[in-house]
This record gives C-alpha cells, structure tokens and sequence, in this order.
C-alpha cells in the first residue's frame, strides 16, 4: 500500500441510536479521494437501516462532487428501500457544494440527530418515478454523471 492509499482512508462512525435507525458519521474530507473508500460503507449502513439512516456531516472539512454524488446515489438507495434518509449537522463546507450544485432542497435536512431521528419515525414511500422534472431524475443524472466521470476518464 502507497503513501497516497494511506492517505485517502475515509474514517466514519456507524451507530444505531434506536432500533433500526442508523447513523452515520464520516470525518475529513469526503473528495474523490475518499469516496471509494466511503461508498461501501454507506451502501451498507443503507442495507442495515430498517426505519431510517442519518449521515451527520459535522466532520466534513471540504467535499467535492464526488461527495455529493455518493450522498445522492446514498439517498437513492434509501428511497429504493422507502427509507427515511437524512442529512444533519451541514457545514458550510457542504451547504457549498450543495448550493452550487442547486441540490439544496434535494435532501431533508435536519439540525441535529435528534431531528432527524424525529423524522425517521414519519412514513416514506419510495421515490415517484415520473419522466423529468421530478427530484429521481435529478438524483439519477447526478449519480450517473458524477461516477461515470470518476470511472470513465
């Protein structure tokens, strides 16, 4: 292992405050260097879940479009599965990216775990899947062009 795999490690606590409820809590950066090491984890902590998952992004330093993709293709697998998924604790780091991308109002967001836990508890039902216009074609073109950038060039 290289200098620059060391380096890239994503470090992410899991915990499940109530039943069924999972949290997640990635620290650092959350760049293209970070997310194939994150991805796994999400994609996880997502099968786990059974009434809800929460990514708390106090931690977060810096993300680019790679994390926003991965919190977006995070937010498609939930409402696969007609979870709750929550975003707590956005930095301004994130609320950047989230913004620029005009993806700010694409995700629930709470202030706090507790919130979000509140959430959780409320009924979902999967996504519409309704032709354009809708918020699952905005997640499906995000997470289709930002991996097939990452894995194409």
């Amino acid at each position: 292992m290289d200098d620059h795999t060391q380096e890239c490690a994503v470090h992410v606590a899991i915990e499940s405050p109530q039943p069924g409820i999972m949290v997640v809590r990635p620290q650092g950066t959350l760049d293209m260097h970070s997310v194939p090491a994150f991805h796994p984890i999400l994609e996880a902590a997502v099968q786990r879940a059974e009434r809800g998952l929460i990514v708390a992004l106090a931690d977060i330093t810096c993300m680019d479009s790679a994390g926003l993709a991965v919190l977006i293709e995070g937010l498609k697998w939930s409402r696969g599965r007609a979870l709750p998924y929550v975003l707590t604790h956005v930095t301004p780091a994130v609320q950047r990216v989230l913004e620029l991308a005009r993806l700010e109002h694409l995700f629930p967001i709470a202030p706090s775990v507790e919130e979000a836990e509140r959430q959780c508890t409320r009924p979902v039902h999967a996504a519409p899947r309704a032709a354009g216009g809708d918020s699952e074609s905005v997640v499906n073109e995000w997470a289709a062009m930002c991996f097939s950038s990452r894995h194409g060039s």
